[in-house]
């Protein structure tokens, strides 16, 4: 299987991704993370983006709408594990941006914070298949009236994903995120949610 990957560098100097009339962020803090880490991941509200225990890995994935496996870089360039930054961004302007302009707005401070460059590359990688086992589903269909949702939490080195009403496309998707090393597929064949 093809995929794109994104082959990321520090180097000394910005590299911008944005046009002229980019919307940015009007005030954005940076701080490195202290403490326990109880919340992880970006998040959007109003004008605010707002990441907690975010590595940058994490950052790029969510700025570029990536996954794990699209993300290659030298390792002696930095230990991706050891640190974890929070951020609190808001929008220059008035209204609402949208999730792609939050993600333009990310690009851009990654460039003149984090001094990210890359290059796109194209590799041949093996994939994951999610495959129903040979006893047949244990997943429960959900009931009609059912609200989507769904929750993340860690216990020691796992992770525990709980979902309602979830599209095994959406499952997919959840696992994907969970920073594997290659691509997975739907081969279940499970329909409904």
């Amino acid at each position: 299987m093809i995929r794109a990957i994104l082959a990321l560098f520090l180097a000394g100097a910005a590299f911008g991704q944005s046009g002229p009339q980019a919307r940015r962020f009007e005030v954005a803090s940076v701080k490195l993370h202290e403490g326990p880490m109880h919340v992880m991941g970006v998040q959007t509200s109003g004008q605010r983006l707002t990441a907690d225990a975010a590595n940058v890995r994490m950052l790029i994935m969510y700025a570029y709408g990536l996954k794990n496996f699209q993300i290659s870089w030298p390792a002696p360039l930095w230990n991706d594990g050891d640190a974890f930054w929070d951020i609190v961004a808001k929008a220059e302007g008035d209204g609402i941006p949208t999730q792609a302009e939050f993600r333009e707005m990310l690009q851009s401070l990654l460039a003149e914070r984090f001094h990210l460059q890359f290059h796109r590359e194209t590799h041949d990688m093996p994939v994951y298949a999610l495959v129903v086992g040979k006893k047949g589903p244990k997943l429960k269909e959900s009931a009609p009236d059912a609200v989507k949702g769904g929750r993340m939490t860690v216990e020691g080195r796992n992770y525990r994903v709980t979902r309602t009403a979830a599209t095994m496309s959406g499952v997919v998707d959840v696992v994907a995120n969970a920073f594997l090393d290659r691509p997975v597929v739907d081969r279940t064949g499970l329909t409904g949610t």
